[in-house]
């Protein structure tokens, strides 16, 4: 396998017409979150996540709409990062199985879980373009610096070929690497790296190398696990600023306009994922004292709670619109 390798340097209800929370919002909000309703019927599609059941982290997918679930991945090693591809039929993932963090695929039904690349480096966060041909994913090498990368998907039995993504100019955060999505086939939605006033950016890049754009920056703000709505309008992210212990799920525009609170309370609400139709966003919170998944309206109502354990479940990702 041929590598090719450029490092890039490590609310909102008024977007919908309403307003969403404001400093007593987010105590109203914490007393909401005491008591959320069931999952609901008119939720669609399927929410794929990882948790630790006592048996090490596996990947299991839960019906939005009843709140069963079914466990993907049966491994004593961690399995953990689901990303859905967009016609629903695959999801890749990260596994320690082979006796390094890798990416794998398999089916949506846990079959045929294969390692899509194989190697010594670390890698994660994997996010499939539109049109299911590439995965943008990041990597840790033996220099310990993060990198993003994306790679062609030509099958299991093939080992894809890695392509580069352009550097972080000196004047922006952009640099390192996780990614969130893609705002087209040819452009990557990413968070930035730590840069000056302990920022972190959410930015873009094209994969031709032509451009990369901060969307998002306020200082001493870390903003991260951005997520973008199926319409492509609105980025749900968390986010914490410096002076604050947690993260709260905020939304923002694509252009990275007018970024409001959705959810917010006392404690760390974060991996936010929209749903196939772009009504709700499920997300993680450890309010009852370990992490489950919850789902809010876009317009910061009617609060559900779709897992409830005592082990902690993390990183949903709902499946896409084809998939429903």
């Amino acid at each position: 396998m041929t590598k090719y390798l450029l490092p890039l340097a490590f609310g909102a209800l008024l977007l919908f017409g309403a307003s969403s929370c404001d400093s007593e919002g987010a105590d109203s909000q914490s007393d909401v979150i005491s008591s959320p309703g069931p999952p609901s019927s008119d939720m669609p599609g399927s929410i794929a996540f990882a948790s630790d059941r006592g048996n090490g982290w596996d990947i299991y997918v839960l019906n939005a709409s009843d709140g069963s679930e079914t466990r993907l991945t049966i491994d004593p090693t961690e399995d953990r990062e689901p990303a859905w591809s967009p016609d629903g039929a695959r999801l890749a993932f990260q596994s320690s199985r082979g006796g390094s963090k890798n990416i794998y695929l398999m089916s949506a039904t846990g079959a045929d879980q294969v390692p899509f690349l194989p190697g010594a480096e670390i890698q994660g966060g994997p996010r499939w373009s539109p049109d299911g041909s590439q995965l943008a994913y990041y990597s840790f090498l033996a220099d310990d610096v993060g990198y993003l990368w994306v790679a062609d998907v030509a099958g299991p039995d093939f080992y894809p070929l890695l392509r580069s993504i352009h550097p972080s100019p000196p004047e922006t955060h952009c640099g390192g690497g996780f990614p969130g999505g893609w705002i087209d086939n040819d452009t990557v939605l990413f968070r930035g790296a730590w840069g000056e006033g302990e920022a972190l950016e959410l930015c873009t890049v094209n994969t031709d190398e032509t451009a990369i754009t901060p969307i998002l920056s306020e200082r001493d703000v870390m903003s991260f696990y951005p997520s973008l709505s199926p319409d492509g309008t609105t980025i749900a992210y968390s986010r914490q600023p410096q002076d604050q212990t947690h993260d709260d799920i905020y939304l923002v525009s694509a252009e990275g306009r007018n970024p409001l609170p959705l959810f917010a309370t006392e404690d760390s609400e974060s991996y936010p994922t929209w749903s196939p139709d772009g009504e709700w966003i499920a997300f993680v919170s450890a309010s009852d004292g370990d992490a489950e998944i919850y789902a809010i309206r876009k317009n910061g109502t009617d609060l559900r709670k779709l897992t409830n354990n005592d082990y902690p479940d993390l990183e949903p990702a709902w499946s896409p619109p084809t998939s429903q």
